[in-house]
C-alpha cells in the first residue's frame, strides 16, 4: 500500500511537528520518503520484524492512528509508538487493516499466532459474530459477494453491527461517540463486547433503523461513490432518517479529498523465495560475470542480490511484492551483467497469481524462455517457492 500520510516528528528544538511524507507498506515493512518522486532516499523505516500492531487513536481525530513497534535488542531501542494521520478516516481504516494483515501474515509464516488472547482474537471472534442473524453481509451496503465487495471484516461495538471495509470509513467519520469501530480479524475483543454484539446483529438493528425505508427502495450503495455511502450512513445512524416515521432526509454527499484520490490500494502480498537456477548456460565469464533476477507485478518490482555467473547458481533469498487487483501474472526475468556493469536479459517466465493456492507455500519450477539467440540454453529454469496472502 502506498500514499501520503502525516507523521509526527521526533522531539526537537521546535517540539514535535507534523510532517507530510510518502509512505510505502510492503513485505519489508513501512518506509517513508520526502515525497513520491524521491523513493530512492528513505527518510526512515520500520522493519517488518519490528512492527507489532496498528490501531485508531480513538481519543483523538478520526483520521489519526498509532503504529506500535517491538523493542529491538540488536538496535538497542525500546518499544515505541508512532503517530500518523491519514487524509480521511476511510484511508486511515485501510492503513490500519493493511498493517494488521501484514503482521498477521508474518506471524503465520513464523509459525506463531502473534500477541494477544487467542480466545478473543481472530477466528473465534469471526465464528461467534457470523452466527448472529444478518451478519453474513454488510449492515449498510448489504454486500456479500466477495467479487464485488469484501465480506464484513469490521464492526461497531456499540451499535452492534458488522460491515465491510468501505463502510467502515464512514462509521469512523461518525466519531466514537456514535460508532466505535473494531476489526473482526485483528483487534482484541472482550467477552462483554462479544456478548453485546450477539444480542444485537445486523438483522435486528436494521429492522429498527431502516423501518421507514419502503421495501425495495434502499439505494445500491455497492455501486455508489464513497461520498454517497457516507451520506447514507450518517442519515441512518446519526440523524435517524429511516426510523419508522422518519423524514428520510439524506444530507448532501461531502466532496472527496484530492489526497484520498491519490491513494493506491493493494489486494495482496506475494512472498517469493528464490532458491536456485538450473542449466543456465551463460555466454562466457566476461560477458556474464554475475546474475540476478527481477520480479515484476504490475508497476511494482523487486530484485534479487547478484551472484556469480554459473550454470547452476544458488540464491536462497526471499522477497515480497504487493499485488493490485488488476495484476494477473508475476513476470520473472534472469539478468546477466558483464564486468563493465552492462546488462542483458537471458530469459523470462510468467506465473499466474490466481493459479496459486491462498496462504500456502507452493514450489514452482519455472521454465525460462530465451529472449535472444545468444542466451539460448538447454531446459533453463528457476526454482521458486511462492506464497500469496490476499489482504481481504
Amino acid at each position: 500500500m502506498e500514499g501520503y500520510l502525516s507523521k509526527k516528528s521526533r522531539l526537537g528544538a521546535a517540539g514535535r511537528v507534523w510532517q507530510r511524507r510518502w509512505f510505502v507498506l510492503d513485505g519489508t515493512g513501512l518506509r517513508w520518503f520526502e515525497d513520491e518522486s524521491k523513493r530512492g532516499d528513505a527518510k526512515g523505516a520500520i522493519g517488518l520484524a519490528h512492527l507489532e500492531s496498528a490501531g485508531a487513536a480513538a481519543h483523538k481525530s478520526p483520521t489519526r492512528f498509532l503504529v506500535r513497534c517491538r523493542a529491538s535488542a540488536e538496535r538497542g531501542s525500546a518499544a515505541s509508538v508512532y503517530d500518523f494521520e491519514a487524509p480521511s478516516s476511510a484511508a486511515m481504516g485501510r492503513w490500519v487493516e493493511a498493517v494488521g494483515r501484514l503482521v498477521c501474515a508474518r506471524g503465520a509464516r513464523e509459525g506463531g499466532g502473534g500477541s494477544g488472547d487467542a480466545a478473543l482474537c481472530g477466528e473465534p471472534v469471526e465464528e461467534r459474530l457470523a452466527a448472529v442473524p444478518g451478519n453474513g453481509e454488510c449492515a449498510d451496503c448489504m454486500s456479500s459477494d466477495p467479487k464485488r465487495q469484501p465480506l464484513p471484516a469490521w464492526a461497531s461495538t456499540n451499535l452492534g453491527v458488522v460491515f465491510c471495509i468501505r463502510c467502515s470509513g464512514a462509521h469512523r467519520k461518525l466519531g466514537t461517540h456514535l460508532s466505535k469501530v473494531l476489526s473482526i480479524k485483528i483487534d482484541r475483543w472482550s467477552d462483554e463486547q462479544l456478548a453485546w454484539m450477539e444480542r444485537l446483529g445486523n438483522a435486528q438493528v436494521n429492522a429498527e433503523l431502516e423501518a421507514g425505508l419502503p421495501a425495495g427502495v434502499k439505494p445500491d450503495l455497492v455501486s455508489s461513490s464513497a461520498e454517497q455511502v457516507e451520506a447514507f450512513i450518517r442519515a441512518k445512524y446519526e440523524l435517524g432518517s429511516f426510523l419508522a416515521g422518519g423524514d428520510g432526509f439524506v444530507p448532501p454527499a461531502p466532496r472527496r479529498s484530492l489526497q484520498e484520490v491519490g491513494m493506491i490500494e493493494f489486494a495482496g502480498l506475494l512472498f517469493v523465495q528464490l532458491v536456485a537456477g538450473s542449466h543456465l548456460r551463460v555466454p562466457n565469464a566476461w560477458r556474464t560475470a554475475s546474475l540476478h533476477c527481477e520480479f515484476r507485478l504490475g508497476e511494482r518490482r523487486a530484485r534479487s542480490r547478484r551472484c556469480r555467473g554459473s550454470p547452476n547458481p544458488v540464491w536462497g533469498e526471499e522477497l515480497a511484492i504487493n499485488r493490485c487487483a488488476a495484476d494477473e501474472a508475476l513476470l520473472v526475468r534472469l539478468i546477466g551483467a558483464d564486468l563493465l556493469g552492462r546488462t542483458e536479459c537471458l530469459g523470462e517466465g510468467r506465473v499466474r497469481i490466481d493459479d496459486l493456492p491462498r496462504e500456502q507455500p507452493t514450489g514452482v519450477d519455472l521454465p525460462l524462455l530465451p529472449s535472444s539467440e545468444s542466451a539460448r540454453t538447454k531446459a533453463p529454469s528457476l526454482g521458486l517457492v511462492l506464497t500469496y496472502n490476499p489482504l481481504s
